[in-house]
């Protein structure tokens, strides 16, 4: 036992010898060694931000303040006074749909410009809901009938009604009797939010081209010289592409200008033509409409878990495109008829038509193979 203990001593000893060598050797080359001066810290340079893009409409806004809700306006289009409405043409986004009668209305959404009033303001219907859940913020409205409570309570957006004095009001200096002298405020509607509300920004509802990158339908698509569409039997309307504007412009059957007035006040507004940077044709199958009695029946789009066919119009072209809805809280996707990508719009605003297949038509005009 002893010598196994003396052997085993020893063994350490000369490792501890050896490693008392190697680190005075290593002590003495470094004490030999050429001292290189250390490199001066990189300092390096912050990457620039991205650019704030609009969320509903892919357009790059530097200085603006963007982190709010949307506010969204259901505007009437019946020819019994509505017409010119006023400040169409600062909306993001306008879906046209038909509603009893064979009549249309303007579901208006604003939200990288605020006008200080938009108007009429008329009624809610179902579809609204489908249309207004993926974007949230306030959807101010005059009423609704009651067949239509459950629908739209489930809506996921924060609904102003008449209730609301300061968000609606009465203004007969536009010259307009009622009901179309009804008119909303978009900063109060947007004031009148729960906090948490009012500083959410809405989803995007469609994809952008990225910037200085062709839309989809202006790489793709085919030329033409008009779109001639009718979402309801009353107002039959076309589409012509304006190239001085680089704009979609719009107007009645007979070639007669569609019109907004856009200002401040009746006295300061000055008429335009509706314009638009994307036009979208969402072809939809109409489910079992609304009986409302004496007041006709209202149709009922099936939007929410449904798909279907329509185009895009960019850039002076047309896209044939597919389009499909997950659920009532999803916006619309629209991607090319061979399944091959997501289209992707022209950054800036868009009018939405939705056109009830059999009732409604869209025919591109002029159509020349790309």
């Amino acid at each position: 036992m002893n010598s196994i203990r003396t052997r085993t001593a020893r063994r350490g000893t000369a490792v501890i010898g050896g490693l008392l060598a190697l680190g005075l050797g290593a002590a003495g080359l470094a004490g030999c060694a050429k001292h290189e001066p250390e490199p001066d810290p990189v300092s390096e340079s912050p990457s620039p931000s991205a650019p704030a893009l609009a969320p509903l409409t892919g357009e790059e806004m530097p200085g603006v303040d963007l982190n709010h809700a949307a506010v969204t306006v259901k505007v009437p289009n019946a020819n019994d006074g509505a017409r010119p409405q006023v400040n169409l043409n600062s909306a993001d986004l306008v879906y046209e749909e038909q509603v009893e009668g064979g009549i249309t209305r303007y579901v208006a959404v604003y939200h990288s410009q605020l006008p200080s009033l938009v108007g009429p303001v008329r009624s809610a219907r179902p579809t609204d809901t489908s249309l207004v859940s993926p974007i949230g913020g306030a959807f101010v409205y005059s009423g609704s009938h009651s067949a239509f409570d459950d629908v739209l309570g489930s809506m996921a957006a924060t609904r102003i009604d008449e209730s609301h004095g300061d968000v609606l009001t009465r203004d007969d200096s536009w010259g307009r009797g009622a009901p179309n002298n009804l008119f909303a405020h978009p900063q109060a509607a947007l004031d009148a939010l729960d906090d948490g509300a009012r500083t959410t920004q809405p989803a995007t509802q469609f994809a952008y081209a990225a910037k200085d990158q062709p839309a989809s339908a202006a790489q793709s698509g085919d030329a033409l010289t008009g779109l001639s569409v009718s979402v309801g039997a009353d107002a039959p309307r076309r589409w012509t592409w304006d190239a001085a504007q680089n704009r979609w412009v719009r107007s009645t059957a007979n070639g007669q200008v569609d019109s907004t007035l856009q200002g401040e006040s009746a006295s300061a507004a000055q008429s335009q033509q509706i314009a638009a940077d994307n036009v979208v044709v969402i072809r939809s199958v109409l489910g079992k409409p609304y009986d409302l009695g004496s007041k006709g029946l209202s149709p009922r789009y099936q939007l929410d878990g449904a798909s279907g066919q329509g185009y895009v119009l960019s850039s002076g072209r047309v896209l044939d495109v597919s389009w499909s809805k997950a659920d009532a809280a999803s916006p619309f996707v629209l991607t090319t008829t061979d399944g091959a990508g997501e289209v992707r719009l022209q950054p800036g605003s868009s009018w939405i038509e939705l056109v009830p297949d059999g009732s409604g038509q869209a025919t591109p005009e002029g159509r020349t193979a790309a």
